[in-house]
């Protein structure tokens, strides 16, 4: 996986939003872009899905931006974890073959697709979108610059399917020239 690749998707894809709700588009952040990135990271590593941090000197997402020199009075994150194929609710799926491949459980055992970086990005997008507390973020006319990151796991409980996690993390008006 190209982590840049899907974190650049999930960026622009917000900012559609953003643009479709008569907003200004987000500034992008490299600094932000890492606090979401090592985020996602961490979540994957020590296996567990939260905006409070089981690493030491990273646990609120204060702490996170602090880390990496930002002291702002307005920050915000967002956090998902999707599937990694393109699957139809309410499906049942078969357990992956030698091969790998996901198909759906029914006679014609229809492949399910992986996501595409564009298609992830915009599922994770419709799924904050739907969320009031996510949406608000995504939304705030006083966050001006986000940074997203993406991880992938193996889902163990359910045949190693892939999962993905995405980030975002936001900045308020108060941070000037930040990169």
């Amino acid at each position: 996986m190209d982590r840049g690749l899907l974190q650049a998707a999930m960026f622009h894809v917000t900012n559609q939003e953003r643009i479709k709700h008569g907003l200004p588009a987000f500034e992008h952040s490299d600094t932000i872009e890492k606090v979401a990135s090592d985020h996602a990271s961490d979540m994957v590593n020590f296996q567990f899905y939260s905006h409070i941090s089981q690493v030491k000197g990273k646990q609120t997402v204060n702490d996170r931006f602090a880390r990496e020199g930002i002291n702002l009075k307005l920050v915000g994150e967002n956090i998902s974890s999707s599937i990694g194929l393109q699957y139809q609710d309410g499906r049942k799926i078969n357990i992956p073959r030698s091969g790998g491949m996901y198909t759906y459980a029914s006679s014609k055992r229809e492949v399910i697709l992986p996501h595409t970086y564009l298609s992830y990005a915009q599922e994770a997008v419709r799924l904050w979108m739907n969320s009031p507390s996510h949406r608000k973020s995504i939304l705030n006319p006083d966050f001006v610059k986000m940074g997203c990151g993406a991880s992938v796991y193996g889902n163990r409980e359910f045949f190693n399917v892939p999962y993905l996690i995405g980030v975002q993390n936001f900045g308020g008006k108060d941070m000037g020239q930040l990169k």
